[in-house]
């Protein structure tokens, strides 16, 4: 991702450079010292010069879209045909069993026991309107989270309650994220799309195209994030195109959410016939990935009074963002997708804040490197450190 960089302001000038300036201009013939009626009289001077300065450098930065206010960013990006992608609402799916007669009415609230940042409970909306009919009956339920972004992406079998509850509901599990929630995308990821897509230009059907129609032009008011593609051509031999793609937080995709993918770029039952974004001769396939998960185990010495719990917190950050950075990376050489390298783990282990020393590290129960295929998605599972 590119990182715009810091603008640096082109009229710097202090009220006292200002004031000796005009003073400066002025014939040594007048009286111009302090107290002088000169002198005082163009005192409040300096401070409007400087607003005038500040509002030239503001109007400077604001041409150039790596330097300027997010607001302007979107007018600028907005001409090159490009949108920002907003942040989305996670959506769980539940499995609810309940009493004949019972009735869920949209919009019900399902209040998690997971917290947000601010220590309140995580909530979701039930989705559509749900009425059991028999007795004992167990119903999928749909419910969207009440705010936007990752905070409703908690894990798997977390609890939920019926707020209020509501008799004859007997039980509520939780089988995970159907949707995976996004944040807003940020003036850096941005920028990063806008120059990709000037150094890609459309070229009617290679790689990058590819890339760009999923990751730009696929309609935003789908509610659909798609956060990292891979295209394979040639899959099924000429004429055949292979997309995986992965949504917002690194998950997979729904059924619905590929089948609205495979529809915008190359329609069911009219595949290869140009009547999606794909050229006209191109067949296009789209699948989701599949989650790998990565387990850790090594045995640790610690520096004295370290605590351990911080410690391996810690660790386990650093391998989270380390393993997503390598999520559907492509080394351009071997056309494979970049491996977890062991010796990288290692080396996050090593520098870990309170970690003196360690030895029998264990990858996925291996000290070598771990091979990721086409359809996988890394993410750590499991860490333990054995005193």
């Amino acid at each position: 991702m590119a990182k715009r960089p810091a603008y640096t302001p082109r009229f710097i000038e202090t009220a006292t450079d200002i004031t000796k300036r005009m003073v400066g201009n002025i014939p040594d013939t007048w009286h111009k010292e302090p107290g002088d009626f000169i002198y005082d009289a163009m005192k409040t001077n300096p401070a409007e010069i400087i607003q005038l300065e500040e509002n030239q450098d503001r109007i400077l930065r604001s041409a150039f879209p790596q330097y300027c206010d997010d607001e302007d960013l979107d007018n600028h990006l907005t001409l090159r045909g490009l949108t920002r992608t907003e942040a989305t609402n996670a959506v769980r799916l539940l499995s609810i069993t309940a009493d004949s007669g019972v009735k869920i009415p949209q919009g019900y609230t399902l209040t998690s026991v997971v917290l947000d940042n601010d220590g309140n409970p995580i909530q979701y909306a039930v989705r559509a309107e749900i009425r059991f009919t028999d007795a004992a009956t167990t119903r999928d339920v749909y419910a969207i989270c009440h705010s936007v972004g990752t905070v409703g992406n908690i894990p798997e079998g977390s609890e939920f309650v019926l707020q209020p509850p509501i008799p004859g509901v007997r039980s509520i599990t939780d089988l995970g994220l159907s949707v995976a929630g996004a944040e807003r995308e940020s003036a850096d990821e941005y920028y990063t799309r806008y120059l990709e897509d000037i150094e890609n230009p459309d070229t009617g059907g290679n790689v990058n195209d590819y890339k760009r129609w999923v990751l730009n032009d696929f309609p935003a008011e789908t509610g659909i994030v798609i956060q990292k593609v891979i295209v394979e051509p040639r899959y099924k031999g000429n004429g055949t195109v292979r997309i995986v793609a992965i949504g917002g937080d690194y998950s997979v995709l729904s059924t619905d959410e590929i089948a609205a993918l495979q529809k915008f770029l190359d329609p069911t039952g009219l595949q290869g016939l140009g009547y999606g974004k794909a050229p006209c001769g191109a067949t296009v396939d789209v699948f989701t990935g599949e989650k790998k998960y990565i387990d850790i185990t090594a045995s640790v010495d610690y520096v004295p009074n370290a605590d351990h719990a911080a410690v391996l917190e810690a660790f386990k950050s650093a391998v989270v963002d380390y393993i997503k950075s390598r999520i559907f990376e492509v080394d351009p050489t071997t056309k494979q997708l970049y491996p977890i390298g062991y010796n990288k783990i290692a080396s996050i282990l090593g520098s870990t804040e309170g970690v003196d020393n360690f030895h029998d590290l264990k990858v996925n129960n291996g000290t070598v490197d771990v091979e990721l295929e086409f359809f996988d998605i890394p993410e750590l599972r499991g860490v333990t450190f054995n005193d």
